[in-house]
């Protein structure tokens, strides 16, 4: 049956192809995806929360740039996920021609277009909050330039990764004889703009994947990366935001602790009143019983002289006279 099958590459010297349940790296790059989505759900979550419920406000403007940039990271996982069902995260060798043909390449190009403009929202939507928060004209300038240059070098990003082949649908469908100029050192240049980490290390991983055979199986850490990049994005747009959620909460839990605290304090004070209480009356009876006894005599001696005399009908003479 594998005879029957034409892959999109053959196999190099020291593999060997898979027909039945090739690997895939397809678990690890899901559960990225899909904890970093989880992870942005709920930062986007108590923004608005916090927007709404804690603050008693209606959504600015910089909330809806964060809720369209987890929206379109949403849409990134869905399109990676038709990715990997047509080749990605597979050894070049082990993906049918017909399954790769053209949906590997349209998924990928859906992925990477929602990518960019999904790191985009996250930026220009702390920029826009930025914008609100501070009154001084000059820093609204600073933030006008950014909005522009984030806006500019996305839609740039955009544009090169889309047009990069004569004719277009050469960008999807590798049987045609297209013109395709090389957009990775475009690629570069774009992404070295951006100031996160993460984006610094993809960086350092392209030249890499632009040498390699094994794209599709190559490429699943810095997809990894990606995930990190935009989810964690809209995590640090939210931040800001979700600040008097967590100082109501936490001004609440101490609030909480402290009346405890006092609660078991005034209980130990009442302990210790009754123990002081015990302890003075012990004395007092103790105070007594040494009152009514001679310099020479004991409590217990005395009390046997007395239960003598009572049996033998003998008096006892009081210590204290003799």
């Amino acid at each position: 049956m594998s005879e029957s099958v034409v892959y999109y590459a053959e196999v190099p010297e020291g593999q060997v192809r898979t027909p039945v349940n090739p690997p895939t790296r397809r678990g690890e790059l899901m559960a990225a995806g899909i904890s970093t989505s989880i992870i942005a759900a709920i930062a986007l979550g108590m923004r608005l929360y916090t927007r709404t419920r804690v603050l008693n406000r209606k959504p600015e403007a910089d909330d809806w740039l964060v809720a369209s940039a987890f929206i379109v990271s949403v849409a990134m996982l869905a399109f990676v996920q038709k990715d990997i069902d047509h080749g990605l995260t597979y050894h070049v060798w082990d993906i049918p021609q017909e399954t790769y043909h053209i949906g590997e390449r349209l998924y990928g190009l859906l992925a990477y277009l929602a990518f960019i403009f999904s790191v985009s929202l996250a930026k220009i939507s702390m920029l826009v909050l930025y914008l609100r928060i501070t009154p001084h004209r000059w820093f609204h300038w600073i933030c006008y330039t950014c909005i522009a240059v984030v806006a500019g070098y996305s839609i740039a990003a955009a544009l090169v990764e889309s047009l990069a082949c004569k004719p277009l649908q050469g960008i999807v469908d590798e049987s045609l004889d297209a013109e395709c100029y090389n957009s990775y050192p475009a690629y570069i240049a774009l992404s070295s703009l951006s100031v996160c980490a993460v984006a610094l290390k993809r960086v350092t991983y392209i030249p890499f994947l632009e040498e390699s055979e094994d794209y599709d199986w190559d490429a699943t850490p810095d997809m990894i990366l990606c995930y990190i990049e935009v989810n964690f994005g809209i995590v640090c747009a939210s931040v800001p935001v979700i600040r008097p959620f967590f100082t109501r909460l936490l001004s609440g839990f101490f609030a909480h602790r402290h009346k405890s605290s006092d609660v078991k304090l005034s209980r130990l004070e009442r302990n210790d009143a009754i123990t002081t209480a015990e302890q003075k009356t012990t004395t007092e009876r103790q105070l007594l019983k040494h009152r009514n006894m001679g310099p020479n005599e004991s409590y217990d001696d005395r009390k046997n002289l007395s239960s003598c005399s009572d049996n033998e009908g003998v008096q006892v003479p009081d210590s204290s006279r003799v």
